[in-house]
């Protein structure tokens, strides 16, 4: 798509490079349901995106009983962790950005090599912690008491809760196939926004109806109820 095609719209980068814009979501990972989006320029930095919609979240609901948030390295940044906390009261856990410094590059390689090995045997993250070879925190560049020594424990947490992520991941791929949200033929902003919303609205209807009908696990198989 060239420049200019579609009404607001800007090149970004995803997976790849992209003309278009950028959907965050929020999804409620027990339902596997949206609860919260912003649609933003493709441009737009991930972690710029963040704040607008966590307050947006917060406003929404009631944020109590929220034990952690789940979110992938896009969003790795000591910011993002304090605002998380501030707002809904739990830890933001996030995937390591490996861009962000050699020494969490190095931290997230033994980590993941750790689960691969031994992620059947780790029940918490101080067994984690045990499991991981002992070189002194300098060895990393990191000083004892700084935000990097309690990010170690924050990403070995992450890990441990990695497959509630899996559901985030179902939603974007029944946004994509069930509503289109990879192919939109409109080319005014606002009719974009309109598809996506409608998109996530069509998602918690599908929810609806499968309770409804006593099939639940048809949720995540939404175009067998048509």
């Amino acid at each position: 798509m060239d420049d200019g095609e579609v009404e607001g719209a800007s090149w970004g980068k995803h997976e790849g490079k992209f003309y278009g814009y950028k959907v965050y979501i929020v999804v409620d990972v027990a339902a596997e349901l949206p609860v919260t989006l912003t649609m933003e320029v493709g441009s737009r930095n991930d972690c710029a995106a963040f704040e607008p919609l966590i307050e947006e979240f917060d406003k929404r609901y009631d944020t109590d009983n929220i034990q952690a948030a789940l979110a992938d390295a896009g969003f790795d940044s000591q910011g993002n962790r304090e605002f998380t906390q501030e707002k809904l009261d739990c830890p933001l856990l996030t995937a390591i950005n490996p861009r962000r410094s050699a020494p969490l590059k190095a931290i997230r390689d033994e980590i993941k090599e750790l689960f691969k090995n031994h992620g059947d045997e780790i029940d918490s993250p101080y067994d984690a912690l045990e499991r991981l070879p002992q070189e002194q925190l300098s060895e990393y560049g990191i000083e004892v008491g700084s935000v990097e020594e309690t990010y170690i424990f924050q990403a070995i947490k992450e890990r441990m809760h990695r497959h509630l992520r899996a559901g985030v991941e179902r939603v974007f791929s029944r946004l994509k196939s069930f509503t289109g949200l990879d192919r939109v033929r409109a080319r005014k902003e606002n009719n974009v926004e309109t598809h996506v919303v409608l998109s996530a609205v069509a998602l918690v209807a599908t929810s609806l109806t499968t309770k409804r009908q006593g099939r639940p696990g048809l949720v995540r198989s939404p175009s067998r109820l048509i």
